[in-house]
Protein backbone atom coordinates (compact mmCIF):
# COMPACT_ATOMS: atom_id res chain seq x y z
CA UNK A 1 0.00 0.00 0.00
CA UNK A 2 2.78 2.33 0.94
CA UNK A 3 4.47 1.78 -2.19
CA UNK A 4 1.55 1.89 -4.07
CA UNK A 5 0.84 5.46 -2.54
CA UNK A 6 3.64 7.10 -3.72
CA UNK A 7 3.33 7.63 -7.45
CA UNK A 8 -0.42 8.46 -6.57
CA UNK A 9 0.75 11.65 -4.55
CA UNK A 10 3.45 12.32 -7.17
CA UNK A 11 0.44 12.19 -9.85
CA UNK A 12 -1.71 14.58 -7.82
CA UNK A 13 1.15 16.98 -7.68
CA UNK A 14 2.20 16.98 -11.58
CA UNK A 15 -1.22 17.68 -12.58
CA UNK A 16 -2.05 20.26 -9.60
CA UNK A 17 1.89 22.11 -11.42
CA UNK A 18 0.84 21.70 -14.79
CA UNK A 19 -2.66 23.50 -13.80
CA UNK A 20 -0.95 26.36 -12.58
CA UNK A 21 1.88 26.56 -15.41
CA UNK A 22 -1.02 26.83 -17.88
CA UNK A 23 -2.83 29.41 -15.95
CA UNK A 24 0.23 31.70 -15.66
CA UNK A 25 0.03 33.03 -19.70
CA UNK A 26 -4.42 33.26 -19.32
CA UNK A 27 -4.05 35.86 -16.22
CA UNK A 28 -1.04 37.74 -17.37
CA UNK A 29 -3.03 38.18 -20.78
CA UNK A 30 -5.99 39.56 -18.78
CA UNK A 31 -3.61 41.95 -16.57
CA UNK A 32 -1.91 43.50 -20.01
CA UNK A 33 -5.37 44.05 -21.20
CA UNK A 34 -5.99 45.58 -18.17
CA UNK A 35 -3.34 47.77 -18.02
CA UNK A 36 -4.00 48.57 -21.88
CA UNK A 37 -7.92 49.47 -21.02
CA UNK A 38 -6.18 51.71 -18.37
CA UNK A 39 -3.89 53.38 -20.56
CA UNK A 40 -6.41 54.01 -22.99
CA UNK A 41 -8.72 55.35 -20.88
CA UNK A 42 -6.67 58.00 -19.22
CA UNK A 43 -5.98 60.08 -22.21
CA UNK A 44 -9.69 59.90 -23.76
CA UNK A 45 -10.97 61.33 -20.82
CA UNK A 46 -9.20 64.08 -21.01
CA UNK A 47 -10.30 66.58 -23.28
CA UNK A 48 -8.44 69.77 -24.68
CA UNK A 49 -9.40 73.29 -24.95
CA UNK A 50 -11.85 73.30 -28.18
CA UNK A 51 -13.74 75.36 -30.60
CA UNK A 52 -17.46 75.80 -29.14
CA UNK A 53 -20.08 77.06 -32.49
CA UNK A 54 -23.52 76.04 -30.94
CA UNK A 55 -24.51 77.34 -27.52
CA UNK A 56 -23.94 73.87 -25.91
CA UNK A 57 -21.05 71.37 -26.40
CA UNK A 58 -21.94 68.49 -24.67
CA UNK A 59 -18.90 65.92 -25.62
CA UNK A 60 -19.71 64.10 -22.22
CA UNK A 61 -22.62 63.01 -23.28
CA UNK A 62 -25.03 63.91 -19.97
CA UNK A 63 -27.30 65.89 -21.22
CA UNK A 64 -29.42 63.37 -22.83
CA UNK A 65 -33.36 64.42 -23.28
CA UNK A 66 -32.67 67.55 -20.57
CA UNK A 67 -30.90 69.25 -23.54
CA UNK A 68 -33.85 70.54 -24.65
CA UNK A 69 -34.65 71.90 -21.52
CA UNK A 70 -31.17 73.28 -21.33
CA UNK A 71 -31.60 74.79 -24.67
CA UNK A 72 -34.81 76.96 -24.11
CA UNK A 73 -33.31 78.13 -20.63
CA UNK A 74 -30.34 79.73 -22.77
CA UNK A 75 -32.28 81.07 -25.72
CA UNK A 76 -35.04 83.08 -22.68
CA UNK A 77 -31.92 84.19 -20.84
CA UNK A 78 -30.73 85.50 -24.50
CA UNK A 79 -33.99 87.50 -25.20
CA UNK A 80 -34.14 88.90 -21.84
CA UNK A 81 -30.64 89.93 -21.32
CA UNK A 82 -29.36 90.30 -24.63
CA UNK A 83 -26.46 88.33 -23.35
CA UNK A 84 -25.59 84.17 -24.79
CA UNK A 85 -24.40 81.70 -22.01
CA UNK A 86 -22.38 79.21 -23.69
CA UNK A 87 -22.21 75.93 -21.77
CA UNK A 88 -19.86 73.14 -22.72
CA UNK A 89 -19.26 70.03 -20.92
CA UNK A 90 -16.35 67.94 -21.19
CA UNK A 91 -14.94 64.27 -19.10
CA UNK A 92 -11.79 66.49 -18.06
CA UNK A 93 -9.84 69.54 -18.36
CA UNK A 94 -6.51 67.80 -19.35
CA UNK A 95 -5.10 69.18 -16.27
CA UNK A 96 -5.72 72.67 -17.05
CA UNK A 97 -7.69 74.89 -13.63
CA UNK A 98 -11.40 75.32 -14.85
CA UNK A 99 -11.15 79.19 -15.46
CA UNK A 100 -8.29 78.74 -17.82
CA UNK A 101 -9.67 75.70 -19.96
CA UNK A 102 -12.90 78.04 -20.31
CA UNK A 103 -10.61 80.91 -21.33
CA UNK A 104 -8.63 79.07 -23.65
CA UNK A 105 -11.74 77.87 -25.31
CA UNK A 106 -13.34 81.18 -25.43
CA UNK A 107 -10.20 82.56 -27.48
CA UNK A 108 -10.32 80.11 -29.45
CA UNK A 109 -14.59 79.96 -30.36
CA UNK A 110 -16.74 82.60 -31.72
CA UNK A 111 -17.00 84.40 -28.08
CA UNK A 112 -17.99 87.60 -28.28
CA UNK A 113 -17.67 90.49 -25.76
CA UNK A 114 -20.57 89.65 -24.15
CA UNK A 115 -20.75 85.79 -24.40
CA UNK A 116 -20.16 84.10 -21.25
CA UNK A 117 -18.60 80.42 -21.30
CA UNK A 118 -19.46 78.05 -18.74
CA UNK A 119 -16.87 74.73 -18.72
CA UNK A 120 -18.02 72.20 -17.11
CA UNK A 121 -15.80 69.18 -16.20
CA UNK A 122 -17.86 66.06 -15.12
CA UNK A 123 -15.16 63.47 -14.13
CA UNK A 124 -13.60 65.60 -11.18
CA UNK A 125 -17.42 68.05 -10.86
CA UNK A 126 -15.10 71.33 -11.33
CA UNK A 127 -15.99 74.06 -13.76
CA UNK A 128 -14.83 77.05 -14.95
CA UNK A 129 -15.91 80.74 -16.37
CA UNK A 130 -14.78 82.77 -19.20
CA UNK A 131 -16.24 86.53 -18.06
CA UNK A 132 -17.31 88.54 -20.69
CA UNK A 133 -15.54 91.95 -20.95
CA UNK A 134 -18.52 93.90 -21.32
CA UNK A 135 -21.75 92.33 -19.49
CA UNK A 136 -23.64 94.63 -17.53
CA UNK A 137 -23.17 92.74 -14.82
CA UNK A 138 -20.81 93.78 -11.25
CA UNK A 139 -18.07 91.57 -10.77
CA UNK A 140 -19.68 90.95 -6.95
CA UNK A 141 -22.94 89.73 -8.43
CA UNK A 142 -20.76 87.66 -11.18
CA UNK A 143 -19.13 85.92 -8.72
CA UNK A 144 -21.75 85.44 -6.19
CA UNK A 145 -23.84 83.37 -9.47
CA UNK A 146 -20.53 81.50 -9.71
CA UNK A 147 -20.27 80.21 -6.36
CA UNK A 148 -24.03 80.65 -4.91
CA UNK A 149 -25.77 78.88 -8.41
CA UNK A 150 -23.19 77.04 -10.43
CA UNK A 151 -21.08 75.23 -7.57
CA UNK A 152 -23.74 73.63 -6.03
CA UNK A 153 -25.30 72.05 -8.87
CA UNK A 154 -22.09 71.03 -10.31
CA UNK A 155 -21.30 69.38 -6.36
CA UNK A 156 -24.40 67.59 -6.61
CA UNK A 157 -23.90 66.47 -10.53
CA UNK A 158 -27.08 68.11 -11.76
CA UNK A 159 -25.44 68.70 -15.21
CA UNK A 160 -28.57 70.02 -16.86
CA UNK A 161 -28.99 72.35 -13.49
CA UNK A 162 -25.30 73.63 -13.70
CA UNK A 163 -26.65 75.28 -17.56
CA UNK A 164 -30.01 76.46 -15.83
CA UNK A 165 -29.47 77.66 -12.79
CA UNK A 166 -26.59 79.32 -13.97
CA UNK A 167 -28.68 81.19 -17.11
CA UNK A 168 -31.37 82.72 -14.21
CA UNK A 169 -28.52 83.47 -12.33
CA UNK A 170 -26.48 85.48 -14.10
CA UNK A 171 -30.66 86.97 -15.38
CA UNK A 172 -30.86 88.05 -11.74
CA UNK A 173 -27.49 89.65 -11.69
CA UNK A 174 -28.14 91.52 -14.80
CA UNK A 175 -31.80 93.20 -13.76
CA UNK A 176 -30.47 93.87 -10.37
CA UNK A 177 -26.74 95.82 -12.35
CA UNK A 178 -29.50 98.07 -14.54
CA UNK A 179 -30.29 97.31 -17.94
CA UNK A 180 -27.45 95.13 -20.02
CA UNK A 181 -25.22 97.39 -22.08
CA UNK A 182 -26.63 96.38 -25.17
CA UNK A 183 -29.83 97.96 -24.60
CA UNK A 184 -27.86 101.12 -23.25
CA UNK A 185 -26.30 100.95 -26.53
CA UNK A 186 -28.77 100.81 -28.61
CA UNK A 187 -30.98 103.54 -26.74
CA UNK A 188 -28.22 106.03 -26.87
CA UNK A 189 -28.12 104.98 -30.79
CA UNK A 190 -31.66 105.54 -31.03
CA UNK A 191 -31.61 108.86 -29.67
CA UNK A 192 -28.89 109.69 -31.67
CA UNK A 193 -30.56 108.95 -34.63
CA UNK A 194 -33.49 111.10 -33.65
CA UNK A 195 -31.17 113.86 -32.96
CA UNK A 196 -29.28 113.75 -36.11
CA UNK A 197 -32.44 113.89 -38.01
CA UNK A 198 -34.14 116.86 -36.37
CA UNK A 199 -30.56 118.54 -37.24
CA UNK A 200 -31.62 117.64 -40.75
CA UNK A 201 -34.74 118.57 -41.08
CA UNK A 202 -34.10 122.05 -39.20
CA UNK A 203 -30.40 122.22 -41.21
CA UNK A 204 -32.32 121.66 -44.74
CA UNK A 205 -35.42 124.22 -43.63
CA UNK A 206 -32.72 126.87 -42.72
CA UNK A 207 -30.47 126.46 -46.03
CA UNK A 208 -33.96 126.41 -48.37
CA UNK A 209 -36.10 129.24 -46.44
CA UNK A 210 -33.93 131.06 -43.74
CA UNK A 211 -32.62 134.20 -45.27
CA UNK A 212 -28.64 134.62 -45.31
CA UNK A 213 -26.35 137.06 -46.11
CA UNK A 214 -24.03 137.45 -49.07
CA UNK A 215 -20.63 138.49 -48.66
CA UNK A 216 -21.47 141.88 -48.57
CA UNK A 217 -23.57 141.31 -45.65
CA UNK A 218 -26.95 141.89 -47.67
CA UNK A 219 -29.83 139.24 -46.76
CA UNK A 220 -30.38 136.89 -49.90
CA UNK A 221 -33.02 134.02 -49.74
CA UNK A 222 -32.11 131.01 -50.78
CA UNK A 223 -35.11 130.23 -52.97
CA UNK A 224 -33.71 133.07 -55.24
CA UNK A 225 -30.84 130.76 -55.98
CA UNK A 226 -33.21 127.59 -57.73
CA UNK A 227 -34.14 127.96 -60.98
CA UNK A 228 -37.87 128.43 -62.34
CA UNK A 229 -38.42 124.47 -62.50
CA UNK A 230 -37.07 123.84 -59.60
CA UNK A 231 -38.78 126.88 -57.47
CA UNK A 232 -42.40 125.13 -59.55
CA UNK A 233 -41.46 121.78 -58.16
CA UNK A 234 -40.73 122.91 -54.33
CA UNK A 235 -43.81 125.04 -54.51
CA UNK A 236 -46.20 122.53 -55.51
CA UNK A 237 -44.97 120.33 -52.82
CA UNK A 238 -45.04 122.82 -50.63
CA UNK A 239 -48.72 123.48 -50.71
CA UNK A 240 -49.35 119.36 -51.17
CA UNK A 241 -48.54 119.59 -47.10
CA UNK A 242 -50.55 122.66 -46.06
CA UNK A 243 -52.95 121.31 -43.60
CA UNK A 244 -55.40 124.44 -42.95
CA UNK A 245 -58.14 124.01 -45.95
CA UNK A 246 -58.25 127.83 -46.41
CA UNK A 247 -55.08 128.24 -47.36
CA UNK A 248 -54.79 125.41 -49.30
CA UNK A 249 -57.41 126.79 -51.43
CA UNK A 250 -55.73 130.30 -51.47
CA UNK A 251 -52.56 128.44 -52.51
CA UNK A 252 -53.73 126.39 -55.07
CA UNK A 253 -55.47 129.39 -56.76
CA UNK A 254 -51.92 130.65 -57.12
CA UNK A 255 -50.09 127.20 -57.94
CA UNK A 256 -52.92 127.46 -61.15
CA UNK A 257 -52.14 130.51 -62.03
CA UNK A 258 -48.02 129.87 -61.78
CA UNK A 259 -48.66 126.58 -63.80
CA UNK A 260 -50.66 128.36 -66.63
CA UNK A 261 -49.42 128.56 -69.73
CA UNK A 262 -52.09 130.91 -71.30
CA UNK A 263 -50.77 133.97 -68.87
CA UNK A 264 -48.41 135.34 -70.43
CA UNK A 265 -45.55 136.46 -67.62
CA UNK A 266 -41.95 136.81 -67.44
CA UNK A 267 -39.47 134.43 -65.66
CA UNK A 268 -38.78 137.00 -62.91
CA UNK A 269 -42.70 137.13 -62.28
CA UNK A 270 -43.06 133.36 -61.97
CA UNK A 271 -40.16 132.71 -59.80
CA UNK A 272 -41.89 135.57 -57.44
CA UNK A 273 -44.71 133.99 -57.28
CA UNK A 274 -43.06 130.49 -56.73
CA UNK A 275 -40.93 132.03 -53.99
CA UNK A 276 -44.40 133.23 -52.22
CA UNK A 277 -46.08 130.66 -52.83
CA UNK A 278 -43.41 128.54 -50.74
CA UNK A 279 -42.90 130.68 -47.90
CA UNK A 280 -46.52 130.86 -47.47
CA UNK A 281 -46.93 127.18 -47.73
CA UNK A 282 -44.28 126.98 -44.73
CA UNK A 283 -45.72 129.39 -43.12
CA UNK A 284 -43.49 131.27 -42.12
CA UNK A 285 -45.14 134.69 -41.88
CA UNK A 286 -42.40 136.21 -44.30
CA UNK A 287 -43.44 139.31 -46.22
CA UNK A 288 -43.65 139.24 -49.68
CA UNK A 289 -41.13 140.27 -51.94
CA UNK A 290 -42.02 142.73 -54.35
CA UNK A 291 -41.58 140.65 -57.35
CA UNK A 292 -44.31 138.24 -55.39
CA UNK A 293 -46.41 142.14 -55.17
CA UNK A 294 -45.97 142.39 -58.76
CA UNK A 295 -46.88 138.89 -59.57
CA UNK A 296 -50.05 139.20 -57.21
CA UNK A 297 -51.37 142.39 -59.11
CA UNK A 298 -51.00 140.42 -62.68
CA UNK A 299 -52.96 137.95 -61.64
CA UNK A 300 -56.15 138.64 -62.95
Amino acid sequence: MFVSSTPMHQDRRVKAHHRFVSARPVSGLVVSLFLLLLASAGPASAEAPLEVNSPITDDARVLGADRAKVDTSLKEFTSKTGLRLYVVYVKSFDGLTGTDWAEMTAAQSAIGFTDILLAVSTSDNHYGVAEPSEHGISDKDFNAVAADTIRPAVNASDWPGVAIDAAKGYEQASEDSGLPWKLIVAGVLLLALALALVVHRNRRRYDETHVIRDQNGQPVDPLELMDLDELIDKAQLSVAGVVDPELKIQLGRQLSDLLATSLRRSEDIRRSLAIDIIHRALNLGRTKTAGAENAGDAIP
